[in-house]
């Protein structure tokens, strides 16, 4: 993804005093972030209708 343009997220800047070593990295969460809106923008998309085949839920 050498090509995706950064996206501002405000708020991603929030500095927290408790820390957590089970939390997910900063840095790893915007990235997802930044990854999923570029899919979304750019129509790399799966239908709803289809997010559920195959999955058995019994």
């Amino acid at each position: 993804m050498s090509d995706t343009p950064k996206f501002d997220l405000p708020g991603a800047n929030i500095d927290s005093t408790e820390f957590n070593p089970d939390d997910t990295p900063t840095e790893v969460v915007l990235e997802g972030l930044r990854q999923g809106l570029h899919e979304a923008l750019t129509g790399q998309t799966i239908p709803l209708a289809q997010m559920w085949d195959g999955i058995d839920a019994d």
